[in-house]
């Protein structure tokens, strides 16, 4: 396959996605309910992960993807960050807003093995020491 055929085969692609985007009514967000839901999204996930890793200063939030729909709108974005144990993490999560802008729900939804592992061993921790009492 040449570059030319690549090329138009990608071009191709893109409006195969995009017009699939249009006809499922999905476009992207509006600056507003962008914001919207980056704060959110960006708050639970600094909440949930400073719940099992102290940060590191470094910590670094990108929405990955804002689109509205007819029901509303959906935000995913990962927030990446070093832990004060030198290890690299990032965990992923999701918002939804209603039509009028209201969250209606803030997820978190994945995120690194490492950053699992440690959760895990926390959480396990935690628990035999409640058993202790």
């Amino acid at each position: 396959m040449t570059i030319t055929h690549f090329t138009k085969n990608m071009a191709l692609l893109l409006g195969v996605l995009a017009m699939s985007l249009q006809a499922a009514g999905e476009a992207p967000c509006s600056d507003r309910n962008a914001s919207i839901i980056e704060s959110a999204l960006e708050s639970r996930l600094e909440a949930e992960s400073s719940a099992v890793v102290w940060m590191k200063s470094n910590k670094q939030f990108e929405l990955n993807t804002c689109l509205a729909a007819d029901d509303g709108h959906q935000g995913e974005g990962t927030l990446s960050f070093t832990g004060s144990d030198g290890a690299a993490y990032w965990v992923k999560g999701r918002v939804r807003l209603n039509p009028d802008g209201k969250i209606v729900s803030n997820e978190f939804t994945d995120a690194s093995s490492s950053f699992k592992t440690l959760a895990i061993m926390k959480a396990g921790a935690m628990a035999a020491a409640a058993g202790g009492r």
